[in-house]
This record gives C-alpha cells, sequence and structure tokens, in this order.
C-alpha cells in the first residue's frame, strides 16, 4: 500500500506508476496523475497554441536534425572506408547511395536487437568495430537478395 501525495488516499501499489529511470513508484496515483497532466497539457496548449503546435510535430524535420545525422552517416562511412568514401564494391563514392554492411550477414537480427535508427550511434559507441564495411546500396541488395555482387 502507497499514499498518494496529491489525493491522500492509501492505495495499492498497482494504482501507481512505476518509474523506471528511478527504480521507484510515482508519488502520486494513476488518476491524480492523469488528471493532473491532462490538465496541465491543456494549459500550455491555450496560453500559446503556435507553440504547442510547432513543439507537436516530429523534431526530426529540423534543418540542426538532418545535418546532424549526415554528419553522423559521413563520419562513420570515413571509419569503414577512409576519408572519401567508396563501395567495397563498385566503387561508387556518392554519399546518397553508401550505407554500412555487415559482412558475415545478420543484419536485420542486428538492427533488431539494437534498434533501427540506434545502428549509426551504436558503430560510433562501439568504437567502430569490425565486420562492418561500406557498399552502395545496388550492391547491398545484390548481395542480400542474390548472394553476390552485381560487379
Amino acid at each position: 500500500m502507497k499514499k498518494c501525495k496529491k489525493c491522500n488516499k492509501t492505495k495499492d501499489q498497482k494504482e501507481f506508476y512505476f518509474h523506471s529511470t528511478k527504480r521507484s513508484l510515482s508519488s502520486r496515483c494513476k488518476s491524480c496523475s492523469r488528471k493532473t497532466d491532462s490538465k496541465r497539457a491543456k494549459e500550455r496548449y491555450w496560453e500559446n497554441p503556435e507553440l504547442a503546435r510547432k513543439k507537436n510535430r516530429l523534431n526530426h524535420n529540423t534543418e540542426w536534425h538532418k545535418q546532424y545525422i549526415w554528419k553522423r552517416k559521413v563520419k562513420v562511412l570515413e571509419a569503414y572506408s577512409g576519408k572519401n568514401p567508396r563501395c567495397a564494391c563498385c566503387k561508387e563514392s556518392n554519399l546518397l547511395f553508401l550505407s554500412i554492411d555487415h559482412i558475415e550477414g545478420g543484419g536485420t537480427k542486428h538492427r533488431i536487437a539494437i534498434g533501427r535508427s540506434s545502428f549509426y550511434p551504436w558503430l560510433i559507441k562501439n568504437n567502430y568495430p569490425k565486420g562492418f564495411r561500406v557498399l552502395c546500396y545496388n550492391c547491398n541488395m545484390a548481395l542480400g537478395f542474390f548472394g553476390k555482387c552485381h560487379e
């Protein structure tokens, strides 16, 4: 049993949210949390509706975010292919077409294990482990579907 700091009622622990980052139960019960959070969100919205609408749009479309993703991709490609990244198969050098390949296969399982959008950060965090190379999209798909590069 736990006492809610908002309504001062003693309730079962199942009535409280668990904070995984704090590794403890919330100080407010679920019903009080929902009421307060919803009320606060509505107040913030009506204080400045245009700003609220802008914040609700995905931040992934900002110019800063696009540049950040691009720089991270180039950093990873350069780590695996040198200062002027090229496809290990056909020597394509257009950065738009280049990607990282799992040399021994298993890319799908690996991406599922670490999260789809976490691949480049994972490579950076793990100091560019061996077992990867730079391939263009066409060569990467050809290897995946047919077992050999088109060149």
